[in-house]
């Protein structure tokens, strides 16, 4: 998405630069037939396989990582599935699920395993709980069968701005494999109170208050507790570890670096993939540089910067190829265009990302 000179609104674009690391489309919206069949499943071969709303349907996850989405049923009741991400290719799985509540259903993926699957028994307990001043919606999930204390993970949202207690597989995932689960929606999302925000600080003090409701929802019922963070959440679940009594913190995916970084990364990234060298990569992180200045400003800075890496740079053959997470949409961004236009958009579309 372009600031302006692709004939998109600079609006959006400047909306999409604030939303650093993007957000996924997994959002739920269910027919009930289908909401009904989500959660953890296994097999007469001791397979476990997770079904979780995605785009309207349901996407099954296997613990090693196979995944797929359902489409729509046909005349016998069956929903066909492509592998992995696909939007296109050849079916690889089927099901026909049991009538709501559901319990079992036939499956049958390329490969295995193929025959009948039960619904585990998780024992969920969904809450409300405050941070701050606002009230936020959240869910515990248990192991089937918990006789006693059990590891605890403490899900840490991503970027997106969508319900993580509709929607995140891990909540089944897990206690499937004998750790519990607390899934909240982040402020601003799903049944949470509050303005969607990427300020890291408030975001990692929210996860420590939902670390604290679990254990006050079963007090003595934890071996062992922890955050578990990925995309943005690994930059949040290492912060709410710094500030909460925890055994453990786990970032599955993300950088060790800073948000800025991101940008800068993905734009080398970028450039590499267009087969250019360490000498334009050195030019380019120059502009990284102006466009940092701009972003961590507020665009009140960096102006003057844009415009000299625009000038030493624009006509050179590699400049069409930088894009990153935001610094190509701002290159795109006219130089006629006021000052103070932009500033006036990112501020009103800012999310106090902590940069």
């Amino acid at each position: 998405m372009s600031i302006i000179t692709r004939g998109r609104p600079l609006a959006a674009a400047i909306l999409t630069t604030a939303l650093l690391g993007g957000c996924s489309n997994d959002a739920p919206e269910l027919p009930a037939k289908l909401a009904c069949q989500v959660g953890a499943w296994t097999f007469d071969s001791g397979e476990t396989m997770v079904l979780a709303p995605a785009n309207g349907n349901l996407r099954y996850r296997f613990l090693d990582g196979r995944i797929g989405l359902f489409r729509a049923e046909d005349d016998q009741g069956r929903y066909a599935a492509l592998e992995g991400w696909r939007q296109d290719g050849p079916t690889v799985a089927s099901a026909t699920f049991g009538p709501c509540p559901a319990d079992r259903m036939e499956f049958e993926l390329r490969d295995g395993p193929v025959g009948t699957a039960t619904r585990l028994d998780l024992p969920t307990q969904d809450t409300t709980f405050t941070s701050g001043d606002l009230t936020l919606r959240g869910r515990l999930v248990m192991p089937a069968h918990a006789d006693g204390p059990v590891p605890l993970a403490v899900l840490v949202h991503g970027s997106e701005d969508y319900s993580g207690v509709d929607v995140y597989p891990t909540q089944y995932l897990l206690p499937a494999q004998g750790v519990a689960v607390f899934v909240y929606d982040k402020r601003g999302t799903g049944g949470s109170q509050g303005e969607y925000t990427q300020d890291f600080h408030v975001l990692a003090d929210d996860a420590v208050a939902a670390l604290e409701t679990a254990r006050r929802m079963r007090p003595g019922g934890f071996s062992r507790t922890g955050f578990l963070g990925s995309s943005q959440g690994g930059w949040i679940a290492p912060l709410a570890a710094s500030r909460a009594d925890v055994d453990y913190v786990v970032a599955q995916y993300g950088l060790a670096e800073t948000a800025l970084a991101e940008d800068r990364e993905q734009v080398m990234d970028d450039l590499r993939a267009a087969g250019h060298d360490d000498e334009v990569l050195a030019r380019a992180r120059g502009i990284t540089d102006a466009t940092a200045l701009l972003i961590t400003s507020g665009f009140t800075r960096g102006f003057e910067e844009l415009d000299d890496v625009r000038r030493r740079y624009g006509d050179e053959p590699w400049f069409a190829d930088v894009r990153g997470e935001f610094t190509g949409r701002i290159l795109d961004m006219p130089a006629w265009l006021p000052q103070w236009v932009a500033r006036a958009i990112f501020a009103r579309l800012d999310v106090q990302t902590s940069w």
